[in-house]
């Protein structure tokens, strides 16, 4: 099929066509490539060249989209995006977890009277002090997907 290679992107081989990487070089990048880049279509093992289901001669870089040209690689782009999705949903999860961390930490601290002074200590041996100095603390939200936490010593 390298013959339909040189056709659509007018080169003398496989190895010569843009973005070509080894996969002894790269094997990840590899594999990467033959999903995502129309210009290595031509290796899949059900490979049709598109002239012939469009019924046409005219060599549009294009058609080499349309999934009827490797139905083997419409299925390993779907479960890319699967692995994809799940990877965004674990990081979702990560941040969700670090996120509740973080407001459990300031919410033993204020109920210990720590910030904003709160809690059952009382007074000023109830605030946080470093050396002496006294520590505040500042959390504001900064629209629906962000925060900003910040502390503050005087001196």
């Amino acid at each position: 099929m390298v013959g339909d290679g040189t056709d659509y992107f007018r080169v003398d081989g496989y190895q010569n066509l843009p973005l070509w990487v080894s996969k002894e070089d790269d094997r990840r990048e590899y594999y990467e490539n033959l999903g995502k880049w129309d210009q290595f279509v031509f290796g899949w093992d059900d490979y049709t060249d598109p002239r012939e289901f469009l019924e046409t001669e005219d060599i549009d870089i294009a058609n080499l989209q349309d999934p009827r040209t490797s139905e083997h690689r419409e299925v390993y782009r779907a479960m890319r995006k699967e692995a994809n999705d799940a990877y965004a949903r674990q990081d979702r999860f990560l941040y969700l977890n670090i996120g509740l961390r973080v407001f459990s930490v300031l919410q033993v601290a204020y109920l210990e009277g720590l910030l904003f002074g709160g809690g059952g200590g009382g007074g000023d041996e109830a605030k946080l002090q470093i050396g002496s100095h006294q520590v505040d603390f500042t959390v504001a939200p900064v629209g629906f997907s962000r925060g900003v936490i910040g502390a503050t010593v005087s001196f």
